[in-house]
């Protein structure tokens, strides 16, 4: 290699060109955590090179990367640095108080035509305080800056108490206001959430998830998918560490926002959810390391998700599993999607409660079956056997009374003759219909 030196041209080998050579017998240590001085630097050239030059610019891509940056200079070095008028603290508080005193005023002028603008604005904020776009979330963030996220969450919430707000709620695009208000829902839920706002929280995060899952938004996969238990996972936790008459004004938010999760689990389709793409938004090193390398991203959070619900005995995931029942026990024949369907669908039949009522307990093909079977039975024995066709049907789903029924007339596709997946998906349904 060539090696220009000031006005000297030299001559070297790869070798020297490392910074740490070992020998084969050399043993490897694990790097060592940056001491104060390197940390100190870390952070003064970040927040003076990338954060501050960009952290305004009208390029969304450019200002929400500075922003992610400022989550790594707060979350990995955590600003160790001089407090007062100067310092590194001071230009990252004062960036981040021009951003909230903009979002202050758009919440009092709000208009159609300033959407965009404060979706930028609240996406940025988020990012820093630890959201995390490609880097790792954090938690820490609104403790290490001393941010007060309660003056502008009430702004918010006033804003979207207004009858017109509703419409800025569209859910179209990713730039819409549905993401980023979900953003700051989910980083500022654990320290802004109380007594007096958790009814009004949580109605806002189901009206901005309802939107997208209105508008049939699944373009992006297991993006949304993700998003939104990211949001239950933080708004969930929050709440739990208030009284439990809590509950009772936010039960109907949750099991809307538990049964939008549910939703687009279920109708998000199987080729799009085997993606290993680990995507934009909500990243998470630990769930990252801990993923094989063909696991899409969504999967490790979602299973752990549900996996935590179900052992909490979670009244909102019942409830919103027992409303897709039947769409539950369709994807119980997707490889990506059986586990946790028959993991929701397990604890519905533990709860021993009939799922549907007796005058809708049968479905149209089970009404014709019972009158084939009835044809040629005397009236006693066809009332019982009536009887116990309907109770079947007020406990069963009608994907699993319909499989019963058809039990001996199933044919296998040539390409699904090998499958495990499916070979499995029997055998649950089996399991499921003995509990």
């Amino acid at each position: 290699f060539t090696v220009e030196i000031g006005d000297k041209v030299k001559q070297t080998v790869s070798s020297r060109l490392k910074r740490n050579q070992y020998s084969q017998n050399h043993e490897k240590t694990r790097p060592i955590a940056p001491t104060n001085k390197v940390a100190l630097r870390i952070e003064e050239s970040m927040i003076n090179k990338i954060v501050k030059p960009y952290f305004k610019s009208e390029n969304n891509l450019l200002n929400e990367t500075a922003a992610d940056c400022l989550n790594i200079v707060v979350s990995r070095c955590g600003l160790m640095g001089n407090v007062g008028i100067g310092t590194i603290r001071h230009d990252t508080f004062k960036l981040l108080s021009s951003i909230e005193t903009e979002i202050h005023g758009l919440a009092e002028t709000m208009s159609v035509d300033n959407i965009d603008t404060l979706s930028s604005y609240l996406k940025r904020i988020s990012l820093s305080l630890g959201y995390g776009m490609y880097t790792s979330s954090s938690k820490n963030n609104t403790r290490i800056l001393s941010f007060n996220c309660d003056s502008l969450m009430s702004s918010l919430l006033s804003l979207f108490d207004r009858d017109e707000a509703s419409s800025f709620l569209n859910g179209n695009e990713e730039s819409s206001l549905n993401l980023a208000l979900s953003m700051w829902l989910t980083i500022s839920s654990p320290v802004a959430l109380n007594e007096r706002n958790a009814g009004k929280i949580w109605s806002l995060a189901d009206d901005t998830i309802s939107g997208v899952v209105t508008e049939n938004c699944y373009d992006n996969h297991a993006y949304w998918l993700t998003i939104l238990v990211h949001l239950l996972e933080s708004t969930d936790n929050a709440t739990s560490l208030l009284p439990t008459r809590i509950k009772a004004v936010t039960i109907a938010s949750e099991q809307s926002l538990a049964s939008n999760l549910i939703n687009i689990f279920v109708n998000c389709k199987d080729q799009e959810l085997k993606s290993s793409d680990r995507g934009k938004y909500v990243s998470d090193l630990e769930i990252f390391n801990d993923l094989s390398i063909d696991e899409p991203s969504w999967f490790k959070r979602f299973h752990s998700f549900i996996t935590t619900q179900q052992r909490l005995y979670s009244s909102s995931i019942s409830f919103a599993a027992r409303m897709e029942v039947e769409g539950l026990l369709n994807c119980m024949k997707l490889y990506r999607k059986q586990w946790c369907s028959y993991q929701m669908l397990k604890r519905i039949a533990e709860e021993q409660n009939p799922l549907y009522k007796k005058e809708n307990a049968l479905p149209p093909s089970t009404c014709q079956h019972l009158d084939n079977w009835l044809g040629s039975l005397d009236e006693e024995e066809a009332a019982e056997i009536e009887e116990d066709v309907i109770v079947s049907g007020m406990w069963l789903p009608r994907y699993l009374m319909d499989s019963l029924e058809n039990f001996g007339e199933r044919e296998t596709k040539e390409n699904e003759e090998q499958s495990e997946t499916l070979i499995s998906s029997y055998l649950l349904e089996w399991l499921l219909c003995l509990d």
